[in-house]
């Protein structure tokens, strides 16, 4: 009877201690109001982004989490490729990834990656997007249904734009990458979310580490 009993004991100690590790499944809601957020780079100006959830909850409410918890103030932009992309946010490391939202990993994603869309950063594994994001400086269709595109630029892209005209003495010219002492630095990001609570869905222990996130080509 006692060993029943301990046995009994265990499997409910083994159920709760599963139940504690699984993570919740957030489900979107419809935002009928999109976030609002307001990026500002030192020594250029602020540039405002409309995101859309309704077409990729997770990684918008990501990104909106990322912002809030305050993750790119005196984050850098370390990437300006001319005539493709500035990227940013890889100044800090983060311990999660999120399911990458986007055609080639089973996820409708019907925005394009026109100029000025925000899209997020990965390596090659499809869900590896962290904090890493990239700003197209012109029209790339090849990116769309294997990049999650999330938003756009509705004010300030001619700040983009002053960015990608500088002359900078690239640590890589053909990819973009900039000398530490060129970084641009994201002095804060706000959001408005319009009175709407974003939770993201998680992956734990992502397989790389935010400085290896690159926008695979």
């Amino acid at each position: 009877m006692k060993k029943k009993l301990i046995l009994i004991i265990g499997l409910i100690l083994l159920i709760t201690s599963c139940a504690k590790n699984e993570e919740k499944k957030f489900e979107p809601e419809h935002v009928d109001e999109n976030p609002i957020v307001t990026m500002a780079l030192k020594d250029y100006g602020n540039i405002t982004l409309e995101l859309y959830p309704n077409e990729v909850y997770n990684t918008v409410a990501n990104f909106v989490t990322l912002v809030e918890s305050g993750f790119y103030n005196n984050n850098v932009i370390t990437r300006v490729q001319k005539g493709f992309v500035v990227q940013g946010g890889g100044g800090k490391n983060i311990d999660y990834s999120i399911e990458g939202e986007f055609a080639t990993n089973g996820i409708e994603n019907n925005i394009s990656h026109e100029k000025g869309v925000i899209s997020m950063a990965r390596t090659d594994l499809p869900n590896s997007a962290g904090g890493q994001f990239f700003i197209m400086l012109n029209d790339n269709a090849y990116l769309d249904g294997k990049y999650a595109a999330f938003g756009k630029v509705i004010e300030g892209m001619d700040i983009l734009e002053k960015i990608e005209s500088k002359e900078y003495d690239y640590l890589s010219e053909d990819m973009g990458y900039l000398k530490q002492e060129d970084y641009i630095v994201i002095e804060y990001a706000t959001v408005d979310t319009k009175g709407y609570k974003y939770q993201v869905n998680k992956i734990k222990n992502p397989p790389l580490k935010e400085v290896d996130f690159l926008i695979g080509l």
